[in-house]
């Protein structure tokens, strides 16, 4: 288990910018941090990224795969509701110390548009 400095940006469409930076650990393969009381568990190989964000009021699991159309999940543990989400991969390039990820993603069969999402880590 190794302590790291995380640093997100989820760019949308519609949403615009998002940013986080903060310290997780990198673990097997996985950066694990919270951001907002939110945990956030990224898994990737050289081909595959999950992300799983669990809250105490939903748990989002997402998944890319370069050029695929992947299903995901988003519990909404309050009223017990499962909505499927699927992830349209068009770039996944995963490095040394950042991955990057271009996708579309739809929620219970809409499209909630195009993004981009960038991880940095380094260890601290």
């Amino acid at each position: 288990m190794t302590k790291i400095r995380v640093s997100t940006v989820l760019n949308s469409v519609n949403d615009g910018i998002t940013k986080f930076e903060g310290i997780g650990i990198l673990k097997d393969k996985k950066i694990i941090f919270f951001e907002n009381n939110i945990k956030v568990i990224i898994a990737f190989d050289s081909n595959n990224l999950t992300v799983n964000r669990v809250s105490d009021e939903y748990t989002i699991l997402l998944q890319f795969e370069n050029s695929l159309t992947k299903e995901g999940n988003y519990d909404i543990k309050c009223v017990s509701i499962q909505i499927p989400i699927k992830t349209s991969t068009s770039v996944l390039k995963i490095l040394d110390n950042t991955i990057h990820v271009e996708y579309e993603l739809e929620l219970g069969g809409v499209s909630n548009g195009k993004f981009i999402y960038d991880i940095d880590y380094e260890v601290v």
